[in-house]
């Protein structure tokens, strides 16, 4: 019997009875219905014995066990005792709840009162505002009722005989003379009562007779030389101006006498800066600007197929075709071997001067042509060009061609800001900050650095720390910040860095060194339309981002990056996303770089081999040019298979869609049809057009700004080449004053 006795401390579980529900000490809560499940379902051997000592008075009297385990657990006796009346104190369930619930509808109650607050303050508030549209003028159009009221006065004034010819030709001179007095009297008081009310409001004239010419208040009508008067002297007023709390409401409309700066400007140095604002092809020199980019646009139109070329399309479309059939059979001879000699003739034609005397007429009349309507290339100063010297430290992460552009570009910002006062400048798309260090370290030129993406500001500012360190430069001299700046809120971000200390608005020099795509559109729109760029200096890249209306049919056309001028948008000439690609093509580096040249032709030849193959086992229609993506071109481009596997796992196609023995027949048959070679030819010639697109984009842009820069004694807008074309193929620089 005793053996059966299961030996283990006793759990003393106290319950008081509350509205049908246990609290037993340990804190868990049962109802009376869970409390029999647990015995009858048995769930544990401890809950078993638990609810026997309990519940059963027989084995709570005779558990002598039991009992002497009480004794030994006396100190257990007190802890339990507090839980018991700690638990006697706590509030029921149910009066929790309705605490609870108490709680939630004030909550709720406050929660909806602070809505219909929120609801009742935006009503009102968009009620004053209209009110402020609507009657905001109240007090102005009352005040100005006694000026209209005195001019009233005046008219009636005059008596009905003297107000027609036929009446007041009959009457006495004195008569007449008498009436007109009183008349310009009531004029006259009405004039300076309507000046009274205009100052009330805050509107100030402005005339500026005898005053030096100030661009940001002046509009100039007319300028001629003065002899008695300084260059950039007023001596004429056409129309007052008008401010409104030093705001310009109105220029003045003014005669200037001659500013000696248009005839000798201090900029223009043939080292540096060229005279000649557009100095155009020798053979086009004769046109004007809207006539070359006119022939530009004709000229591409010949050639307009050649621009919409695809290299996926070359064998499924039979593109070799589109030559002349006599340009294929003297490019590629039939039935005889061609060494290196053959390709390095067919890579010369990219120079425009290794021209074959035994090729047709036509095809040498095409490549010279190509040469003489682009654009100048090459720098006219050559050795004699200047660039700054620029510190080594100041230098830290450039590679050659960057220094190369920084050494250039610094002297010709230098030297349009000094001439033009400025000391300001926002480097825009600054990047790495390269030449915002240059300009700032260097030139002592107040520079704010800005760029969208947060990591490169974050790597041009460890750049400024390395340089500061050594060179001992005053920091303060180069901000950068990460925005992106607009012609909508590029006045509340330069105010932000602007020099709050001084009276005159803070003049600005724009810039922007390989600016992409639509950035340099955008920032000639910026600098037209914003009173604090007075000076851009800019050298635009990416050509293949620029947007134009066929692809964005929604977006407002002056915002596109292509095309900017009113001109070119009047010939209607589009580029599309093949000529835009086609636009960033270098072919002065083709000669330089031969082996690159090669491997990319073979690189061309891998991917419209792979289209055939595609086409011809039924994976896609011709019409369908799957996007395979860079590809590693160490890795994948090995062999024609190796290209093939990396090119159908890039396009989730199983490896064996295509097998290795496949490939290689294919890669072997057309080599053997030189395929290869005849889209080295094409794609060769093709090239040459390059940068005759280039040339309708950048004329694009002088004209642009020719348009929109309001005509000034300091304006001028002048396009030139600036960087070695090998070097650096985006090298033609804008430069653009007001």
């Amino acid at each position: 019997m005793f053996s059966r006795i299961i030996r283990r401390q006793p759990q003393l579980h106290l319950r008081v009875l509350t509205n049908k529900r246990y609290f037993s000490s340990s804190g868990f809560v049962y109802s009376e219905k869970e409390d029999g499940e647990n015995k009858n379902n048995n769930t544990s051997a401890d809950n078993k014995q638990d609810n026997n000592d309990i519940d059963d008075p027989n084995k709570q009297n005779n558990g002598v066990r039991g009992d002497q385990d009480k004794s030994q657990d006396k100190p257990q006796d007190k802890p339990q005792g507090e839980s018991v009346e700690q638990q006697k104190t706590e509030p029921s369930l149910e009066d929790q709840l309705k605490e609870c619930t108490t709680k939630y509808k004030s909550l709720q109650e406050s929660y909806l009162r602070s809505l219909a607050d929120q609801e009742n303050l935006r009503q009102r508030t968009t009620r004053e505002v209209n009110n402020a549209k609507e009657y905001g003028i109240q007090k102005f159009s009352k005040d100005i009722l006694d000026s209209i009221d005195i001019l009233g006065m005046a008219l009636n004034s005059v008596p009905k005989e003297f107000q027609q010819d036929e009446t007041c030709i009959q009457k006495d001179s004195k008569e007449v003379a008498e009436q007109l007095v009183n008349l310009y009297k009531g004029v006259s008081m009405t004039e300076t009562e309507l000046q009274k009310t205009l100052k009330r409001h805050g509107i100030e004239r402005d005339d500026p007779i005898d005053q030096m010419f100030d661009p940001n208040k002046h509009e100039a009508v007319f300028q001629t030389v003065i002899p008695d008067k300084k260059a950039g002297t007023i001596f004429s007023v056409q129309k007052v101006g008008y401010l409104l709390k030093n705001r310009v409401l109105r220029p003045a409309q003014i005669d200037l006498s001659f500013f000696v700066v248009v005839v000798t400007m201090s900029s223009v140095d043939e080292g540096l800066i060229p005279s000649e604002q557009l100095r155009l092809p020798e053979k086009y020199s004769h046109l004007t600007p809207e006539e070359y980019v006119q022939a530009l646009t004709e000229y591409i139109e010949k050639y307009r197929q050649w621009t919409t070329l695809h290299i996926v399309d070359f064998m499924t479309y039979n593109q070799w075709e589109i030559l002349d059939e006599e340009w294929r059979n003297v490019l590629l001879p039939q039935g005889s071997s061609l060494d290196d000699d053959w390709i390095n003739s067919i890579v010369q034609i990219t120079s425009g001067s290794a021209v074959n005397s035994d090729w047709p007429e036509s095809l040498r009349k095409f490549i010279q042509d190509t040469k003489d309507i682009a654009l100048p290339r090459v720098n006219a100063a050559g050795s004699e060009q200047i660039k700054s010297n620029i510190d080594k430290r100041i230098l830290a992460g450039m590679v050659d061609k960057k220094i190369h552009e920084v050494e250039r570009m610094t002297p010709v910002i230098q030297k349009i800001a000094a001439d033009h006062q400025v000391e300001s400048i926002v480097d825009l798309g600054a990047g790495q900050g390269y030449l915002s260090r240059s300009l700032a370290f260097q030139s002592n030129l107040k520079v704010l650095a800005v760029d969208s993406s947060e990591i490169q500001t974050c790597g041009a500012k460890k750049f400024d720390d390395r340089a500061v360190k050594f060179l001992g430069k005053d920091v303060m001299k180069l901000h950068h910040v990460t925005d992106f700046i607009t012609p909508e809120n590029a006045s509340s971000i330069l105010s932000k860095w602007s020099d709050h200390d001084s009276t005159k608005q803070e003049k600005w020099l724009l810039c922007g060194l390989h600016t992409c795509g639509d950035l340099s559109s955008m920032m000639m729109r910026l600098f037209a339309s914003s009173s604090e760029m007075s000076c851009l200096v800019n050298v635009g890249c990416c050509y293949h981002f620029l947007s134009e209306k066929a692809e964005h049919e929604h977006q407002d056309e002056s915002k596109l990056g292509f095309p900017t001028s009113s001109k070119v948008r009047e010939i209607g000439f589009k580029l599309g996303p093949t000529a835009r690609m086609l636009s960033c093509q270098a072919p002065a580096r083709w000669v330089d770089q031969q082996q690159e040249t090669l491997i990319a032709y073979e690189h061309h030849f891998f991917r419209a081999l792979l289209q055939l193959i595609m086409v011809e086992k039924g994976l896609i229609d011709r019409s369908v040019a799957p996007v395979v993506g860079r590809l590693n071109k160490k890795r994948d481009f090995t062999t024609f298979s190796v290209y093939v596997k990396a090119a159908l796992k890039r396009l989730k196609l199983p490896e064996d869609t295509i097998t290795s023995e496949e490939a290689e027949a294919y890669y072997t048959e057309y080599k053997k049809r030189q395929v290869d070679k005849q889209i080295t030819i094409l794609w060769t010639l093709r090239v040459l057009l390059a940068p005759i697109l280039e040339s309708i984009i950048l004329v694009d842009r002088w004209l642009y700004l020719n348009e929109n820069i309001q005509d000034s004694p300091t304006k001028g807008v002048w396009l030139w080449p600036l960087f070695d074309p090998v070097t650096s193929p985006r090298n033609v620089v804008i430069v653009a004053t007001k």
